[in-house]
């Protein structure tokens, strides 16, 4: 039997994979390859654990006696926990493989504030200013990636953890969220002005033909 835990982390395309993980739960299992649960995720799991609500042995529990012969769990938030110690029940069970995929911490960080904005499941935080958001870096501990990996290896050994870089450059669905983030902002600026985005437009069309480096003379 083998564990294939997919631990976050948030805003690296994981809804999409949870998404495509649900929609595709018969075809898996009849690929051999059990998604538990009715769900999308298994972020419950994920804070039971971590709350302490739960323990290794619920999370072996779902790991069937017979049927497929690997099981995946998906939740971005297995990667907040300090804690490891109920992987060992799991591991009793089966050999357990954790995959991690990765955002540049500066470009996390500003997503992660954007997502605040518009979803205030934290309220203070959604409330914050960038700069207070800044501030409290600490309550993100897992973006020491040295420590975080650290944790995983020494849970499971170095070889059973695996690692993703999710890079913007091939995916288009991720920079047009990113875009839509900027975007928004800016519709929102612009109306606290009371600027309207026809002139917004106008500048734009003011500069056709001329390069950036030209641009920038002009406004000296």
């Amino acid at each position: 039997m083998r564990l294939l835990l997919h631990a976050g982390m948030h805003r690296t395309g994981s809804t999409d994979l949870q998404i495509f993980l649900e929609r595709n739960r018969a075809a898996l299992a009849a690929a051999g390859v059990g998604y538990p649960g009715e769900g999308r995720d298994h972020q419950d799991l994920a804070w039971a654990l971590f709350r302490g609500d739960a323990t290794g042995d619920d999370v072996a529990a779902l790991l069937p006696r017979r049927g497929p012969e690997t099981v995946v769990l998906s939740g971005e938030d297995f990667l907040v926990h300090r804690d490891l110690g109920w992987l060992k029940a799991v591991r009793r069970r089966a050999e357990v493989r954790v995959r991690i995929y990765l955002r540049r911490q500066d470009d996390w960080l500003n997503s992660w504030y954007n997502q605040h904005v518009k979803w205030p499941f934290q309220l203070p935080k959604s409330r914050m200013s960038p700069a207070r958001f800044l501030a409290a870096i600490e309550d993100f501990h897992w973006l020491d990636l040295e420590a975080t990996l650290g944790r995983w290896a020494d849970a499971l050994g170095e070889e059973a953890v695996e690692t993703v870089i999710a890079a913007m450059g091939g995916e288009r669905r991720e920079l047009a969220q990113e875009s839509a983030d900027l975007l928004y902002h800016l519709l929102v600026l612009w109306a606290d002005a009371g600027l309207s985005p026809a002139l917004v437009w106008d500048a734009l069309a003011a500069r056709e033909g001329r390069s950036g480096i030209d641009e920038k003379k002009a406004r000296k």
